[in-house]
């Protein structure tokens, strides 16, 4: 934890982003419990609920090859602003849903508001590698992470007490609030980094990421291998098996919360503890200890309190691979092409979690898998990322 408290006090842009993230993340986990509470209460079908997880990656794929430009053309500053106002005006919107018949509606919502933070992701991670040394940005990265999961922790568990007992609009309520706090913090900030000289049109920019991706492996194999982690996006499997296994034993909210509040503790706790004996030369042994705590969360979810202790496991090794990886993605891309290979991984760690998200819903409905086989795909693709990265391993390390 000192070297976290360290690392913002020598940064202090570095301090207030973070502040930023962790007001504008529990405000998002408020609203996030509320709409699949929503769902569920509105009866909403197992695939529309799969939909409403897949509207949160989406705009991350289908953005990622102009905003990747935008962010390698435009200051940070104003660009981020922005942003962060079209977080608040598409939450607003959230309050206007009462009926399954608005379900383009809140489809439409989430996507611009989802939109809209994973472009302000990519900008943040394509500022911090011009601001950090390789450690300090891996630091950051875990700091990332950890108030992601601190948030999450927070937000889905105070989210699920808010919606059970003052309901799903005044959650959304708290949500403005919070981004109202986040753009405030961040109107204040002083964000000056020179950007690289763009040669060409816009359209030339982007087909000039893309070569510059294709053409270098280590890059190239790197953003397949971060992306392995956009497999435990849970969204819409937790939501399920509140609604389906556990509505029985407790509120579909409160388990909800509950069960994404274990699993943040796990997110939170994994790199503390044990974040510093993970490196590039044993993640492939890591990402398989992954893929092993899902196989166990998937023979435990009948059973929901002993449940919550594989969901903790889950959660304990997720954040180390995220952010050694994201590090080592960052250290190996030219600066000049930042923000597009950046919005790229986007791209590829969303289009992951869509996968994650759509085979749940595909799996439970169409192919009736129960929902502990559905979670047992989940694990073995992970085994199989890890798999991946041994075959590549000499690549990542030398």
């Amino acid at each position: 934890m000192r070297a976290y408290l360290e690392l913002l006090r020598r940064h202090p842009i570095v301090a207030r982003l973070s502040a930023i993230q962790f007001v504008a993340y529990l405000g998002t986990w408020f609203s996030m419990v509320a709409v699949y509470v929503l769902m569920t209460r509105l009866g909403a079908s197992p695939m529309l609920i799969s939909w409403v997880a897949i509207m949160s990656f989406l705009p991350g794929i289908l953005q990622a090859p102009i905003v990747g430009v935008i962010i390698d053309r435009m200051p940070f500053k104003p660009l981020m602003l922005t942003l962060l106002v079209v977080e608040l005006v598409a939450t607003a919107g959230l309050l206007f849903i009462d009926s399954l018949a608005l379900a383009w509606l809140l489809l439409t919502l989430l996507f611009l508001r989802m939109g809209a933070a994973s472009f302000y992701f990519t900008a943040e991670m394509s500022l911090l590698p011009q601001l950090l040394d390789s450690l300090a940005l891996k630091q950051a990265n875990e700091l990332h992470s950890m108030i992601w999961a601190i948030t999450y922790t927070v937000g889905m568990a105070l989210g699920g007490v808010v919606v059970e007992f003052w309901g799903v609009s005044t959650a959304i309520v708290v949500d403005l609030l919070f981004f109202v706090v986040a753009i405030s913090l961040f109107a204040s900030i002083d964000v000056r980094i020179p950007k690289a000289p763009q040669i060409g049109s816009f359209v030339t920019q982007i087909i000039d990421g893309a070569r510059y991706i294709l053409h270098d492996k280590k890059v190239r194999y790197l953003l397949f291998v971060h992306a392995s982690v956009g497999l435990t996006a849970y969204d819409a499997l937790v939501a399920l098996l509140a609604d389906v296994l556990y509505k029985e034993t407790i509120a579909v909210a409160l388990s909800i919360g509950l069960v994404n509040a274990i699993r943040a503790i796990g997110l939170t706790l994994g790199p503390l503890l044990v974040g510093r004996y993970i490196r590039k030369t044993n993640l492939d042994i890591v990402m398989a200890l992954q893929g092993v705590s899902i196989l166990f969360w998937a023979l435990m979810q009948p059973y929901f309190y002993p449940s919550l202790i594989a969901v903790f496991l889950v959660g304990f090794l997720t954040t180390s691979i995220w952010s050694l990886s994201y590090a080592m993605l960052q250290e190996a891309t030219d600066h000049a092409y930042l923000g597009r290979v950046m919005s790229y991984n986007e791209m590829t760690f969303m289009s992951m979690s869509v996968l994650g998200s759509f085979l749940v819903g595909a799996l439970f409905e169409y192919a009736h898998f129960t929902l502990p086989q559905t979670t047992a795909v989940l694990g073995a693709l992970f085994l199989g990322m890890s798999l991946y990265y041994r075959r590549h391993k000499a690549l990542f390390v030398g």
